[in-house]
């Protein structure tokens, strides 16, 4: 791996992942969060003006998210390839609870209402992420390969050594073998 380029406040991704960045005056910058902390800053002094209806407000913070839970469950478990175009419109879409969960903390710490779809969302996507990190990746498979190919040499190897003729094995001495009553002579 090599060294980032860019601080990890910026971008929290390796410079393997720089393609979820935009560059900004030479700097990777995380895609997802140059969408989404404008727009949920945004929402939040809307909803902290009183525009926002607290059912709407409610709605927002359990629907909105979706998108974003979906894109993270594909790619950490169905394999979902990365889109930029899908993360800053699921992003955007989800600012908007993020924006209303802000704006509904800043008046009314930790409030059930705005803490518990963040709690419910963060374990769903962290479970998801748990699952698919143990997974191995489709590159990780060659040792599989490697794995298949050493059983069959071994199997192969005993197969031949279960085939050899009587001929190579030892025979016992009449000295030591067994006597029609089963006792052994000396």
């Amino acid at each position: 791996m090599s060294a980032p380029t860019t601080p990890m406040w910026l971008s929290h991704h390796d410079p393997e992942s720089y393609d979820r960045c935009v560059v900004v005056a030479g700097r990777h910058v995380c895609r997802r969060c140059i969408v989404l902390y404008p727009a949920m800053l945004l929402v939040a002094a809307v909803q902290l003006s009183g525009a926002i209806p607290p059912g709407l407000g409610v709605a927002l913070m359990w629907v909105a998210p979706l998108g974003v839970v979906a894109e993270w469950f594909g790619e950490h478990l169905a394999g979902l390839a990365y889109s930029a175009r899908r993360q800053v419109v699921t992003t955007g879409v989800a600012s908007l609870s993020f924006g209303v969960a802000l704006g509904r903390h800043l008046r009314h710490p930790f409030e059930g209402a705005a803490a518990a779809p963040a709690i419910v969302f963060t374990v769903v996507c962290l479970l998801a992420w748990f699952v698919g990190s143990r997974r191995t990746d489709a590159h990780d498979d060659a040792w599989e390969a490697d794995f298949d190919v050493a059983e069959a040499e071994r199997l192969a190897s005993l197969r031949a050594l279960l085939d050899q003729p009587a001929s190579h094995t030892k025979s016992m001495s009449s000295s030591t073998a067994p006597t029609s009553d089963g006792l052994r002579s000396l």
